[in-house]
This record gives structure tokens, sequence and C-alpha cells, in this order.
């Protein structure tokens, strides 16, 4: 809560369901990259589009990264962040 506001938030796994997401009171998305988190299934490609058309609706991309790694992973991570 903040101010006295309930935020709420939700994961985004597709564009459909953000279409249902922008008619909500719903301002912050959860999205998750099949590389950085466990069960996310988008590459980098679908995950920017994604983003793109949330902050176009004035809501939040907040970005899941769930995954324990190696230092060899973590590096190719960083790489990832860096076109995220």
């Amino acid at each position: 809560m903040v101010g006295g506001v309930v935020k709420f938030n939700t994961y985004l796994e597709n564009h459909s369901q953000l279409e249902q997401i922008k008619k909500t009171s719903i301002r912050e998305v959860i999205l998750e990259h099949k590389l950085l988190s466990r069960i996310g299934k988008n590459n980098t490609k679908v995950l920017l589009s994604l983003v793109e058309d949330a902050l176009s609706y004035k809501i939040k991309p907040v970005l899941q990264w769930d995954i324990l790694i190696t230092e060899n992973n973590f590096k190719h991570c960083l790489r990832l962040l860096r076109q995220l």
C-alpha cells in the first residue's frame, strides 16, 4: 500500500493477457524471461514487445529473476540484461 492506495500486480505472459489487464486497476505486471525464471516461457523478442506495450498503457513492467545459476551462466545473463 502506497499513500493509502492498494497497488495490484499480476504476471504477464502474452499480449492477450495484456489486453485484459489494461481494463483493470492493475498498474504493474511481472514479466519472466525463459533464461531468468524457472517458469518463464518468453524469449527476448516477445518480452521486449510486452514491455513496450505495457509501457504504452502506463503499466509498469517488472522483470522477475528467480533462478540460481553458475558463474558462467551469470555472465550470459548479464549480457541478456543489457539487451533488455
